[in-house]
């Protein structure tokens, strides 16, 4: 339950985000806050103090915390924080990767992307070097690595 100092009824409208999602929001206004001795601390608004609460936001909040604390939601977690993830695994320890140079989502993207065609260049030279190139096409990318670093211990 929200309570504001003189609180105007509800109002219920639509908000559409930046990426053009529309959710119904249901506004509480306070109908005055020019006297109220809490303004500095309420609110750093010049009008008066709103709340913006979004029921169906408050209804998959609570969804997804009731996933969470589930049985399998769980599992899931002690699951993702115990398995790294096996190409990260690779460049972090064979290849020493350790922060991204560039910032920014393009960049970041054109460097893992840069990075992963060396990886995967590295890993054909190996593979090409051995004898099972016909195995590298079809081979997991775990496996593709696990033969470049066996051949670095020979």
């Amino acid at each position: 339950m929200w309570l504001l100092a003189g609180q105007k009824a509800p109002d219920h409208s639509t908000k559409k985000s930046k990426s053009g999602y529309e959710s119904e929001v249901t506004v509480y206004e306070c109908e005055d806050c020019t006297n109220c001795p809490h303004k500095e601390k309420c609110t750093r608004a010049k009008g008066n103090k709103r709340l913006y609460i979004s029921k169906s936001f408050l209804e998959k909040r609570q969804e997804s915390y009731e996933n969470i604390l589930s049985e399998t939601g769980i599992q899931y977690r002690t699951n993702r924080s115990i398995q790294v993830e096996g190409a990260f695994g690779v460049l972090k320890n064979d290849y020493e990767f350790q922060r991204f140079l560039l910032r920014g989502k393009t960049k970041v993207k054109l460097e893992i992307l840069l990075l992963c065609m060396g990886v995967m260049s590295i890993t054909a030279e190996a593979a090409a070097q051995s004898s099972i190139v016909d195995d590298f096409v079809t081979a997991p990318f775990s496996v593709r690595f696990s033969v470049r670093i066996e051949e670095a211990a020979m």
